[in-house]
């Protein structure tokens, strides 16, 4: 048995992404070109629904939001149909496109 158990999907997957590093090169910076983008958007909210609004610095796929309105800013995100994860009092908000970056920055906008 392997020290880590990986799925025969994932393995396969890992098996055909390392046969294109050149892409997956170009994919892995073009998705930290827009986790940074939206990093640095976000950390410009200081406060949401009235309450302190941190962008934490991010080093995955998403930026993670300190804030102690964290559920009414999910439901109310959630409501407008744009899907967040919420984990107590923070936010984890997953970099998109440009586009998909910009409309979740305006609708935290509007909740400040």
């Amino acid at each position: 048995k392997s020290p880590y158990n990986v799925n025969v999907v994932s393995q396969t997957f890992a098996e055909i992404l390392l046969k294109y590093k050149t892409e997956a090169k170009t994919a892995v910076k073009c998705i930290i070109k827009s986790r940074d983008g939206l990093y640095r958007e976000l950390d410009k909210i200081k406060s949401c629904m009235g309450s302190p609004f941190t962008a934490l610095k991010p080093n995955a796929n998403f930026v993670y939001i300190k804030t102690d309105k964290a559920n009414e800013i999910y439901t109310s995100l959630l409501e407008q149909g744009i899907a967040v994860r919420c984990f107590e009092n923070r936010l984890r908000i997953t970099a998109g496109s440009r586009e998909e970056n910009a409309e979740i920055i305006n609708k935290l906008r509007l909740l400040e």
